[in-house]
């Protein structure tokens, strides 16, 4: 990465901490657009009637 960004050991520190962010965000809206076909099969077929399904600190 020397000749793009002119340093010699490549990407600032900062740069590389912009470039986890940039991944983990990709991956979280990925995981999102994956869950989306299980929750759209599930809101065809009327499996559940409630669809927050009880998760939290009151559902001890």
């Amino acid at each position: 990465m020397h000749p793009f960004t002119g340093l010699a050991k490549g990407f600032t520190d900062l740069q590389r901490m912009g470039v986890g962010l940039f991944v983990s965000v990709l991956s979280l809206a990925a995981a999102a657009i994956v869950e989306m076909v299980p929750l759209r099969l599930v809101r065809e077929l009327d499996l559940v009637d409630n669809l927050a399904l009880g998760f939290g600190v009151n559902s001890i």
